[in-house]
């Protein structure tokens, strides 16, 4: 197959060869127009034979080369067929390849579009959601914190309750099965005698269970007791004191204007003018009492003495 020239190419050798053949022409001298018109009408001289019949041998030489001008002048002009339709071919690839790197083209500056406006807005969303994280983050530190320091406290005293309770438990479980047993081997061996061994062991289940009641019942006092029980205030050093005075209040609810009556009451009687200061020994007689001491330990003061 031959190698295909480019279209552009082709163009190109045409061109070229177009030129060199402008450049074969010349311009023709007179003298030399002169000499062809002599040698021209010699030439019909000697020639007789070219009368009417010769012009019309010329005027076909001339209509034939003419026509062989023209058609060397379509084949210079127009390619061959291979050439005509090797050309739209090409034509056509290339608007193709130029379709299609036009179409890639778009489509990544498209995507590169895409990217730069989800980057900002990424960027833009970033800063708040550092900041809301960062808070959450703290905060959630904090609850963590609280949490194990809650747990250093509360998983001993869970333990203890839990202890607490299944020994209660336990007792109620064992007093009972203690007392089932018991109650068994009475109401089976009630009338069979037992051997020594056998009656000792009964005696030690009914001593258990009886030590095992008063223990309960004392546990059951001690707390009545110590609830009803006064207890020394424990002093401390560090005495809270209040921010602001309260005055004691005689009733939970008071009405607004018990303030107002209260404070004009107290001023009232401080006021008043009161009658009976003077006889209120002769009203109201005190009684005298004296030391109620041994004669041996009565302490004889100084001023007594000296007044005897």
């Amino acid at each position: 197959q031959m190698p295909q020239e480019r279209p552009a190419r082709l163009a190109e050798q045409q061109a070229l060869a177009l030129q060199q053949k402008n450049r074969s022409y010349t311009l023709l001298e007179d003298s030399d127009d002169e000499e062809t018109g002599k040698a021209a009408r010699s030439s019909k001289r000697h020639h007789p034979s070219q009368g009417p019949e010769g012009k019309q041998q010329k005027r076909h030489k001339h209509l034939r080369q003419r026509k062989e001008e023209e058609e060397d002048k379509d084949s210079d002009e127009k390619p061959s067929g291979e050439d005509t339709e090797r050309i739209p071919e090409e034509e056509s690839e290339d608007e193709w390849d130029r379709s299609e790197r036009e179409r890639l083209q778009d489509l990544e500056e498209r995507d590169a579009f895409a990217e730069r406006i989800k980057r900002k807005d990424k960027e833009k969303t970033r800063n708040i959601l550092e900041r809301s994280d960062k808070k959450a983050y703290e905060e959630a530190q904090k609850r963590l914190k609280m949490v194990e320091e809650d747990k250093k406290f509360m998983i001993p005293e869970l333990r203890k309750k839990s202890r607490w309770e299944y020994l209660a438990k336990r007792e109620k479980d064992k007093i009972e099965d203690l007392e089932a047993e018991i109650a068994d081997e009475e109401y089976l061996f009630s009338e069979q005698e037992l051997t020594a061994l056998e009656q000792q062991e009964l005696e030690y289940k009914r001593k258990v269970r009886d030590l095992a009641k008063q223990y309960k019942q004392a546990g059951e006092q001690e707390k009545m007791e110590k609830h009803n029980r006064y207890y020394m205030p424990e002093e401390s050093r560090s005495k809270k004191i209040p921010d602001r005075y309260e005055e004691p209040q005689a009733e939970d609810h008071m009405a607004p204007r018990d303030e107002q009556r209260r404070w004009e009451e107290d001023h009232i009687g401080a006021a008043a003018l009161r009658f009976g200061a003077r006889d209120a020994n002769q009203r109201h007689p005190r009684k005298n009492y004296e030391y109620v001491l041994e004669d041996d330990e009565m302490i004889q003061f100084v001023n007594a003495v000296q007044m005897r």
